[in-house]
């Protein structure tokens, strides 16, 4: 009887302290993602219940879909990692992403949190980001220390952390007082922000592409937005210019602007190019008014910086890919157009294509010419980087802004071009020996 009744209180102790440390649920799952805590390893499948202080790894291909006892949800990516550091039910959760890839959706009202202090907080080893109940993806490459952030719907801060403060033992009240310095930034819907080797603070929130947006946000969530997955929705929306084709917008807007103002005026009109003009100022009014211009800046004396507005996320090496000098700017979003020869997007999932003989290279942190013994275009491709290195695409810098140095993508690509040119002059050369031989034989 003694053993029964003892037997009986350890059923109900271990059920009350072990529950007490479960903080999410598998509720999706592809692949294999393994589950490590104290020294133990499980493969996950679902309805399995994940504990706190765990550490989540995804192998290729793979993805788990969380819900936590708050309500959220977040989804590790495929080739990710990251640590349920603590999760309590009265506080905001600490996630630390050791690589990868996650997407997130956190509730805002469900736990009895101070609605002025952090839902859920998530670090990497160079930032630190605290949402207050909205849908975002944060990405972190080991390889270059790049941490990018991109918020779907509410707010996230965003502030840069040292690799000292990142190895202490932080908690909730020092991860706050991270966010609410004077460096830290608020990252809104459309906008991307990343703390960047080089840099003394994150960047600037600036908007991204609208296609990859939308992609990006009605991609498989199951896939944390990822680009191995495909996307449930095939068509996405594309911002249409009020100004007609062939004009640039950002030079309609320019007062002072008389040669395009009488061309224009003796085409469609007066009072119709008139109301294009005012439409289009009131545009990049209202995007300077929103946050940095959206041809990027940099402050050398603040280290406040911003890329051009616009541009693509690569999904694999974190890396944000501007428009070039000269890309036409689209005033219904206040943002500028990436032209093709800095790559395109994936119609489906919205996942980054760097244009043929170019990778982001995580070495560098920009776009590089890749030798024709590259196969991919991803971080796999840095060892086969060609052994010149053009000026390329920094990913935070102006095009425009005084004392910042712009690089002419146009040599670039005529270095490529001309490159290409001899490889095919080779080529020719061959193919007419190979013919002499021939006919050389048939006359024998």
């Amino acid at each position: 009887m003694k053993k029964f009744f003892l037997l009986g209180l350890f059923v109900i102790f271990e059920s009350i302290f072990g529950a007490a440390n479960k903080v999410a649920k598998v509720i999706v799952l592809k692949g294999e993602v393994q589950e490590m805590s104290s020294g133990k390893n499980r493969t996950l499948k679902k309805g399995d219940w994940v504990i706190e202080g765990s550490t989540l790894h995804s192998s290729a291909r793979s993805f788990v879909k969380l819900l936590f006892i708050d309500k959220s949800q977040m989804n590790l990516g495929a080739n990710s990692e990251m640590v349920i550091k603590e999760f309590p039910k009265n506080k905001a959760g600490i996630i630390n992403l050791i690589r990868g890839k996650v997407r997130a959706k956190v509730t805002k009202d469900y736990m009895q949190i101070d609605k002025s202090n952090s839902k859920l907080f998530i670090k990497t080893k160079t930032a630190a980001m605290g949402v207050r109940g909205t849908d975002f993806q944060v990405f972190y490459n080991p390889s270059n220390k790049v941490t990018s952030l991109l918020t779907f719907e509410g707010a996230v801060a965003m502030t840069k952390i040292s690799e000292q403060f990142s190895g202490r033992k932080v908690n909730q009240q020092s991860l706050e007082r991270q966010l609410n310095a004077p460096k830290a930034v608020m990252v809104r819907q459309g906008q991307y922000s990343g703390s960047t080797p080089g840099k003394s603070r994150v960047s600037e929130p600036v908007k991204i592409s609208p296609t990859q947006l939308e992609s990006l946000r009605g991609s498989n969530e199951n896939s944390a937005g990822g680009s191995e997955e495909k996307s449930s929705t095939k068509n996405t929306k594309k911002g249409r210019s009020m100004v007609p084709p062939g004009i640039d917008p950002k030079k309609l807007s320019q007062v002072s602007n008389s040669s395009v103002d009488a061309a224009l005026g003796s085409t469609v009109g007066k009072e119709s190019f008139k109301k294009v003009k005012m439409k289009t100022q009131d545009y990049i009014a209202k995007a300077r008014q929103d946050g940095p211009p959206p041809e990027g800046f940099e402050d050398k004396r603040t280290g406040a910086h911003a890329p051009t507005s616009g541009g693509f996320i690569d999904s694999r090496t974190g890396l944000y890919i501007p428009p070039p000098e000269g890309s036409s700017f689209d005033a219904n979003n206040g943002v500028y157009i990436p032209s093709p020869e800095v790559g395109s997007l994936d119609s489906e999932t919205g996942a980054y294509i760097a244009p043929e003989g170019l990778a982001p290279s995580v070495k560098e942190g920009k776009l590089v010419f890749v030798s024709k013994r590259s196969t991919g275009r991803g971080p796999a491709s840095v060892g086969s980087e060609a052994t010149f290195t053009p000026k390329s695409l920094s990913q935070d810098t102006s095009s425009k802004s005084k004392g910042v140095d712009r690089v002419d993508h146009r040599e670039i690509f005529r270095e490529r071009r001309h490159e290409i040119e001899g490889n095919n002059k080779d080529r020719n050369a061959i193919l007419q020996t190979g013919r002499a031989r021939v006919k050389f034989r048939i006359s024998r």
